[in-house]
């Protein structure tokens, strides 16, 4: 159940077909490459949306060609897959509310967007909850405002009290934060030449989780397990409900030719663990966790050191460390590995609400709960956090 060597190589000719489509600058023979991924940085043609647009809701009549969209946009994340509804609705019983623009029978651009209602946190959208990125994808700016419209619309119908997009560019049509930051390093084009990059201070850390006797291996399914329990004791240490296990089964299963586990040990003890996830020339970590009391040991760096060079080996063009907040403790160690932070989007289109919703634990609104959760097993916040996280975007 690892990821497989011919996926990535079709996904990386593909999305270099499509940048350069887009006009986007690739790699010249030179080895020069863009400082961040197409993806990134490409923005929807300024235009009207056609006379003729129309709106629909996903289905499964209309999966097929959603999909063959999202496949042809340089724009498209991994998160505007359709089979993330899987996901989000099987795995954490969510509602599927995902709407696509269709003119002259073709479609021009989708929406992701799924409803989370809990009588704690609330009734509200989000494109896409759990992950990091997601939005609109148009042919035009025009099409995507009719998108955000038609969102806009189905949240006031249901009494929703807020609609929330995950975006890599700013829209002046809603309120906006912009507290968090992807962190993405490009990649070169081999370890060597990586192990030269980081520099002596990395190394030294690196070795010196090899002097612990750390080991890492690469899997599917069978290290889920191993990875979940050092998950779970993270989240509990940090103050967080944690996803139910079945979110990262369904996750490896779904994306099987994407996704993979990266497993730190201690000898036989597991003290790391990340899910990876590729898509196109990027290698993502949207979930990582070590054992705080394996941190002296360099757990992190030499998690992360083997996650890059996984990336190198399987032709990866960048690396994407995941959002953090900036200047915190996640940033800086993001920071030191050469990731060039991104600022992220997050806009919100208000129904109910008069501001911003704050449901984030950096705010200072829950650091009571916080406190309390700390304190608790870990085998009662495996058993009680699944069913607070689910609502939690």
């Amino acid at each position: 159940m690892q990821i497989a060597t011919h996926a990535l190589v079709a996904a990386k000719k593909r999305v270099k077909r499509l940048a350069s489509e887009s006009n986007v600058t690739q790699a010249s023979d030179s080895g020069t490459m863009p400082p961040i991924p197409p993806h990134m940085s490409l923005r929807p043609v300024d235009s009207e949306a056609p006379d003729n647009l129309v709106i629909r809701t996903l289905c499964a009549d209309n999966t097929a060609r959603w999909d063959e969209y999202v496949g042809k946009s340089a724009r498209a994340t991994l998160y505007h897959d359709s089979r993330w509804a899987k996901i989000i609705c099987g795995s954490m019983g969510q509602q599927n509310l995902s709407i696509m623009a269709v003119a002259q029978s073709q479609v021009v651009g989708v929406l992701p967007l799924y409803r989370l209602t809990s009588r704690l946190f609330g009734d509200f959208a989000v494109s896409v909850p759990y992950v990091n990125y997601g939005g609109p994808i148009g042919d035009s700016t025009g099409i995507e405002a009719a998108l955000l419209e038609e969102a806009l619309s189905i949240a006031n119908l249901r009494g929703l009290q807020h609609v929330e997009l995950r975006e890599m560019y700013p829209r002046e049509i809603w309120q906006v934060r912009t507290d968090k930051v992807s962190m993405v390093r490009r990649l070169p084009r081999s370890v060597e030449a990586l192990n030269v990059e980081v520099g002596s201070k990395i190394r030294a850390q690196i070795r010196k989780g090899e002097r612990e006797g750390l080991s890492c291996s690469f899997g599917g399914i069978e290290l889920l397990d191993d990875f979940y329990r050092v998950f779970a004791r993270n989240m509990r240490d940090l103050g967080t409900p944690v996803y139910g296990k079945r979110l990262f089964r369904d996750v490896i299963d779904v994306f099987s030719d994407a996704s993979e586990i990266l497993l730190v040990r201690q000898g036989s003890k597991p003290v790391g663990g990340a899910l990876l996830l590729a898509h196109r020339d990027v290698l993502e970590v949207p979930w990582a966790s070590t054992i705080r009391e394996a941190n002296s040991l360099g757990t992190g760096m030499f998690m992360y050191w083997n996650a890059l060079c996984r990336a190198i080996d399987h032709g990866m063009m960048y690396f994407d460390f995941g959002r953090s907040s900036e200047d915190s403790g996640t940033y800086r160690f993001k920071k030191q590995w050469g990731a060039t932070p991104i600022k992220n989007y997050w806009h919100y289109g208000l129904c109910e609400r008069s501001g911003i919703p704050v449901l984030h634990p950096g705010s200072g609104k829950y650091d009571l709960a916080i406190s309390f959760w700390k304190r608790l097993p870990v085998g009662f916040t495996r058993l009680v956090g699944p069913s607070l996280a689910r609502n939690l975007p």
